[in-house]
């Protein structure tokens, strides 16, 4: 595997789709609980179209996670950090 910078694998990102799926316009969950990283990844996704909430903590993201399957608004992804103060990812 080709060793590919972050901003080239999301321009890239519907290359790797099967054929007849899209990854444009994506409703996304970013959890880390550094702002610095949120940031990051929240302007490199907008920047492709996708939609994109933030949560500082795992418990957190949980609680957006239930809300938006009640409301019939699941997440198409959730990008979380894997070590977290309160619970991880």
């Amino acid at each position: 595997v080709p060793d590919i910078q972050a901003t080239e694998m999301v321009e890239r990102s519907d290359s790797f789709a099967p054929e007849g799926v899209s990854f444009n316009d994506l409703r996304t969950l970013v959890v880390d609980d550094s702002q610095t990283n949120r940031k990051l990844l929240r302007r490199l996704l907008t920047s492709r179209g996708h939609k994109c909430d933030e949560a500082d903590d795992g418990l957190v993201a949980v609680e957006y996670a239930k809300k938006a399957i009640h409301e019939g608004r699941e997440y198409d992804l959730i990008v979380m950090d894997y070590k977290m103060p309160r619970m991880d990812g």
